[in-house]
């Protein structure tokens, strides 16, 4: 299916419904289509996102990058309190994916 909000993003119900899989051709896509994911309050959220900035840039830039992502916007109160778990695989055409999972502290 395809989020009605943004079209290009294209997501995944996985494990009975707690897990939902979106696949965006772009950060800028993934952020535009964070709120309707959102309101499905899935318990992890994975983003599978096509990132060309991996080249040449260091591991360590990578991670921080993506964990600056996922905290901006639980922050920023996009992604629902339901969900404990966030995880985060960007792809570029001729580099190493990466793929980092974070947690959602307890209260």
């Amino acid at each position: 299916k395809v989020f009605e909000t943004e079209p290009a993003v294209t997501r995944v119900r996985l494990d009975g419904g707690h897990s939902l899989v979106l696949f965006a051709p772009s950060l800028g896509h993934a952020v535009a289509a964070l709120p309707e994911a959102s309101s499905e309050l899935p318990e992890e959220l994975a983003f599978v996102i096509n990132y060309p900035r991996l080249h040449g840039r260091a591991d360590s830039d990578v991670k921080d990058a993506a964990a600056a992502f996922v905290s901006g916007q639980q922050l920023a109160g996009a992604i629902s309190t339901a969900t404990t778990r966030v995880s985060v695989t960007l792809l570029a055409m001729g580099a190493q994916p990466q793929h980092f999972t974070f947690s959602r502290a307890s209260p």
